[in-house]
């Protein structure tokens, strides 16, 4: 017996994100950032945790019960970063289609930008979830070198794919010039941040290395650990400025989907606009 072929009774149309496309994506993780950094502060210099002079962004979630607040928050952060992310390369690609004028080793150079991006925001996830001074020090270190290292390796592949379809038309220079400004500084205060903090760990004796957060100027390293406070909390500023200026394209890009149904069930296309 002959099988009938498939035959498409309906379809609908489902746009997933509102008239205003994707742009809300970058504007919601700047805020969350924000509010992480703002709420978790302020409970532990009122809680008499910190000092209040620019203590390191791990130390503002170091106990509890800001250390909770800043797992959940972070997390979360980590989450929109990745969706960012996500976007940022299904845009590209979709524009790599699109443009003949764009070499081919570019499509590898966005792959290896979504890599880092991906490093990034898991970097996040470790740094959330260990959040202990003592034994788990080691990772959330390690946590933290992944969010900074890839968020800055990620900028500079943002930054030549930024390069890349300026030629063809798209954004501006004015754009392009703030991403590169953006990116320098960043890569410059993370390697500050990071020589920095080796040099006020070593300083610091091996019993307060991964206890002290209230700070004196008569400390050992004491120097050290303002600049390598500085530097991270600049690098981080420099960062969530760059991520934060992907919301001019993505209000330009909506995600729907085409779902069509026939004699045999529901199938769910996907579609990039």
């Amino acid at each position: 017996m002959e099988r009938t072929p498939h035959k498409e009774i309906k379809h609908f149309n489902c746009l997933c994100v509102s008239k205003y496309g994707l742009g809300i994506f970058p504007v919601l993780f700047g805020v969350c950032v924000m509010l992480t950094f703002i709420i978790t502060y302020t409970i532990a210099v009122s809680d008499g945790h910190i000092y209040p002079f620019f203590p390191t962004i791990s130390d503002t979630g170091s106990q509890k019960p800001e250390s909770n607040v800043f797992g959940l928050l972070l997390s979360i952060c980590s989450f929109l970063g990745f969706i960012v992310v996500v976007i940022r390369f299904i845009q590209f690609n979709h524009v790599l289609e699109t443009n003949e004028l764009i070499v081919s080793r570019v499509l590898l150079i966005n792959k290896i930008a979504l890599f880092f991006g991906v490093v990034a925001c898991f970097g996040a996830v470790v740094v959330a979830n260990f959040q202990d001074r003592g034994k788990s020090a080691e990772a959330h270190i390690v946590g933290a070198a992944f969010v900074f290292g890839g968020c800055v390796v990620y900028c500079c592949f943002q930054t030549y794919l930024t390069a890349c379809i300026l030629e063809c038309g798209f954004n501006s220079k004015c754009l392009y010039y703030v991403r590169l400004i953006l990116c320098i500084s960043s890569a410059i205060l993370f390697i500050l941040f990071g020589v920095s903090f080796y040099f006020s760990s070593n300083a610091t004796s091996k019993a307060l290395k991964h206890l002290l957060t209230i700070w004196k100027s008569t400390d050992p390293g004491y120097k050290m650990h303002i600049t390598s406070s500085l530097s991270e909390w600049f690098c981080a500023v420099c960062l969530l400025i760059y991520f934060i200026s992907f919301s001019k394209e993505f209000y330009e890009v909506k995600i729907g989907f085409t779902i069509k149904r026939n004699e045999l069930g529901y199938q769910s296309i996907p579609q990039f606009v």
